[in-house]
């Protein structure tokens, strides 16, 4: 049989459907839904808030709606899902490190999405601890410590095709027992110099590359299928000049009222980046006047945390705050934009989309321009391929997948997500687990989870 039937085989064979956690964007144009990622959790008055046996409050991850589910399924048909986990600078899961349990899954049976949030305990820690998460860190004055509630967005719930990881394949898949493409085989190969079993392990080890390769084509096909996103374009050009163009588009909106920066969240954050950019010493010696930005920024920031984030900025002082923004320029550099600048412009729109992507009016303020140039960001595309959050199927792992044979189901598997601003581990997942009898029963107290990354 030759590989390409052979790969052909495996995919047809293993086809599991998902549940798509879609991340809709722009958020503007998100569906109704109860189902959420971040945020705070709708938790009915009876459910405690989860905690560790320290008395550690856990942080809130994500809510489904069982009843909004795209199609029957081994999930609950009712009630609500509700996900959380340890989110600290160390990320550690396992009960054999911290002696306990790091998550928890809690279903709601009778509840249907429109109980109160649940404001998040005092002593709620911050995410990431003392190493904040690279959403946060460009905006995060000298002192400050960064949110202890993740970004809130809705979640449509849509179907998807998934296959296995090439680490998930178990028998002969690839001609050889689980560990014919692996490096133990490889070893042996060569320890013995057996020239057939050399070639033997080369073909195994191209067919294992040839259905990772196949493998990522497919996923992408299946979730821009899914999501109806479209495919981002090739990245071209340096970085610096990249982003310079982008940030020019933004500048160049002049669609009236959303002439950039239309809103205080815009001016807030910008120079908020500039603060924490301009405290770089590398920094601080290539602009022109530093010192004088970081007064000129510490004078906005009062003013923008004084208004509205969703308020417009009365067209003076956005004239007078474009014109203070654009001038900056590193040396005797003579350049329309300093790429620095481009830079805390664009950090600061992804932000500005961040915050309001739970409240559709609110993310209706955000222009289409900015939209337009931050969708690579926002659409799941990655340098890791595409990565997207389910329920059930084939979960991607950044380690060793589970093996096709084994019976466990994937509850949940949370990807890193650069649009969220969240990462597990190192550009990895979280994922939640649970035995087909748990699941059956309902019992999710049976549940358990896994962090992994990269």
């Amino acid at each position: 049989m030759d590989s390409v039937t052979k790969i052909a085989e495996i995919f047809a064979r293993h086809r599991s459907e998902a549940v798509l956690l879609h991340r809709p964007y722009p958020p503007s144009a998100a569906a109704a839904t109860k189902s959420r990622f971040g945020g705070l959790p709708a938790l009915p008055r009876a459910i405690d808030w989860p905690r560790m046996k320290d008395g550690t409050p856990l942080h809130f991850l994500a809510q489904i709606d069982c009843g909004a589910l795209p199609f029957p399924c081994a999930l609950p048909d009712r009630g609500m899902l509700f996900f959380f986990g340890r989110d600290d600078d160390e990320q550690i899961w396992g009960e054999d490190y911290v002696g306990d349990k790091a998550w928890r899954v809690i279903h709601a049976p009778d509840a249907v999405g429109d109980d109160p949030a649940r404001p998040a305990p005092p002593d709620l820690p911050p995410i990431g601890g003392d190493y904040p998460q690279g959403n946060w860190r460009p905006f995060l004055l000298e002192g400050e410590r960064g949110p202890n509630v993740h970004v809130e967005w809705p979640i449509e719930l849509r179907r998807i095709d998934t296959w296995p990881d090439a680490s998930a394949l178990t028998g002969d898949e690839f001609g050889a027992g689980h560990e014919g493409a692996g490096w133990r085989s490889r070893l042996l190969a060569l320890v013995n110099k057996d020239k057939q079993a050399q070639q033997q392990e080369a073909d195994r080890a191209q067919l294992w590359d040839a259905y990772q390769d196949q493998l990522d084509v497919k996923r992408a096909d299946a979730f821009y299928a899914a999501t109806g996103f479209a495919r981002p374009r090739p990245k071209t050009g340096e970085p610096y000049f990249r982003n310079t163009k982008l940030a020019m588009r933004i500048l160049q909106e002049d669609s009236g009222s959303q002439v950039w920066p239309d809103r205080w969240v815009h001016v807030g954050f910008f120079c908020r980046a500039l603060r924490v950019g301009l405290a770089r010493p590398t920094a601080r010696k290539n602009i022109k006047d530093a010192d004088a930005r970081i007064a000129a920024a510490t004078r906005w920031i009062a003013i923008a945390d004084a208004a509205d984030p969703a308020a417009p900025v009365p067209a003076a002082e956005r004239d007078d705050f474009r014109r203070w923004a654009t001038s900056m320029q590193r040396g005797d550099a003579q350049v329309p934009l300093d790429y620095a600048v481009a830079d805390w412009m664009l950090e600061a729109a992804k932000a500005a989309v961040r915050s309001f992507a739970h409240d559709r009016q609110k993310a209706r303020l955000i222009s289409s321009t900015v939209y337009d140039v931050l969708a690579p960001h926002f659409q799941g595309d990655s340098a890791w391929g595409i990565q997207y959050s389910q329920l059930l199927g084939h979960a991607p792992s950044s380690q060793q997948a589970r093996e096709t044979d084994d019976p466990t189901v994937c509850l949940l598997n949370l990807a890193s997500d650069a649009g969220l601003g969240w990462m597990f581990g190192d550009v990895g997942e979280a994922s939640f687990w649970i035995s087909p009898e748990a699941l059956a029963d309902m019992d999710f107290s049976k549940a358990w989870a896994t962090l992994e990354g990269h």
